[in-house]
């Protein structure tokens, strides 16, 4: 796994403060998720069916896929 990024801007998550350390890496085939915390669910999607996703996680998603091209 690779760092990313750290995301700490105010006011990105509107329940509080948030500060989030990205990581990314690559896999050979799916592994299984499962939700929790404030997810109930969790499962793997293909990059283009993502269409919106909470607070700034389409950010963190295209600073990964440009990370991953450049690589």
């Amino acid at each position: 796994m690779k760092q990313l990024h750290t995301f700490g801007r105010v006011g990105r998550d509107p329940r509080g403060r948030t500060v989030t350390v990205t990581y990314y890496t690559t896999i050979k085939a799916p592994l299984p998720v499962a939700g929790g915390d404030d997810a109930t669910q969790a499962a793997w999607v293909y990059i283009k069916d993502i269409k919106e996703l909470a607070f700034d996680h389409m950010e963190m998603i295209e600073m990964a896929l440009r990370a991953l091209a450049a690589a």
